[in-house]
């Protein structure tokens, strides 16, 4: 049986934890930090399947990626399957990190794997997080670091935004 990866979290010690005050409610908004929340069209999300559409709504499942101003969480979409109509092939490729339920148990077992999409990000209060507290895990420090170098290097992230959140310096 292969053993648990380490996630970003489990890199801070009880101890390093306590020094910089970090609770494990904070955890639950920190980087690499998965929530499933409801996205509507304005949220920027198409809805397409009927029953989404009558409710309002779709379920999506969100990685945090960035925060800013302790209130805005820049996050990135993970999708059961890249959507070749609004991605690119050779943007699937540059863009879209996979993530295996032998990782993560949030991942449905027939959706493995399912796709973190690094080439878009929106953003969200935190309030938003907490009132919908679906909290699902943590994303592992490798996946991250990977997750995190192809959003700071895609052509469909506008460079604003990257500059807004921090993945790269003002040029």
């Amino acid at each position: 049986m292969p053993t648990k990866q380490q996630t970003l979290i489990d890199t801070l010690s009880e101890e390093d934890k306590k020094k910089i005050g970090i609770t494990s409610d904070d955890l639950k908004y920190s980087i690499g930090s998965v929530h499933r929340i409801k996205m509507t069209e304005k949220d920027g999300i198409t809805l397409i399947e009927k029953e989404d559409i009558n409710r309002g709504y779709r379920f999506k499942r969100v990685v945090i990626v960035a925060e800013k101003d302790g209130v805005n969480y820049a996050t990135t979409l993970i999708n059961s399957e890249p959507n070749v109509n609004y991605i690119s092939k050779e943007n699937i490729k540059k863009d879209c990190h996979p993530i295996y339920r032998r990782d993560y148990p949030f991942i449905e077992i027939n959706k493995s794997p399912s796709f973190v999409d690094c080439g878009i990000l929106f953003t969200f209060k935190k309030e938003r997080l907490i009132q919908e507290n679906d909290h699902l895990g943590y994303l592992n420090a490798s996946d991250c670091d990977i997750i995190l170098n192809k959003i700071k290097n895609s052509d469909r992230i506008d460079i604003i935004n990257l500059i807004e959140f921090g993945f790269i310096e003002n040029y």
